[in-house]
């Protein structure tokens, strides 16, 4: 029946629901996201962020020279996140505009542009 998945091999016969699911190959992540998402479940992930919080607040103590406690101040702290939220916002609408636009320029085919703009696609690939 059409929709049916039944592994058939090259000899023609069907395989029983046992071995079909050894005859199918497993597949491995296909997508960025899926492959972002086992990632972020391995067990060291939450590491690597709180060692990146740990060096900010270090580079903001030394880049001002003052007490820790100055640094963390609610004034300083909305200003700093006001900064990561505006260029993160800029930084994922740059890169996935200029992926948009290389991707089109690069199958338009106009000579020159579409082979510059495929060169530089894999520079804004995520």
């Amino acid at each position: 029946m059409r929709g049916d998945n039944i592994a058939i091999p090259a000899s023609g016969t069907v395989l029983p629901e046992e071995q079909q699911s050894a005859a199918m190959p497993t597949s491995a992540p296909t997508s960025n996201l899926e492959k972002n998402t086992e990632a972020a479940q391995s067990p060291g992930s939450i590491v690597w962020w709180g060692l990146l919080l740990v060096l900010y607040l270090g580079w903001d103590y030394l880049q001002n020279n003052s007490k820790l406690g100055e640094g963390l101040e609610p004034s300083n702290i909305r200003a700093n996140v006001h900064n990561i939220i505006i260029i993160t916002l800029a930084a994922v609408i740059g890169i996935n505009g200029l992926n948009v636009l290389f991707t089109k320029l690069a199958a338009l085919k106009i000579p020159g542009v579409s082979k510059a703009a495929g060169t530089m696609l894999p520079m804004v690939s995520l």
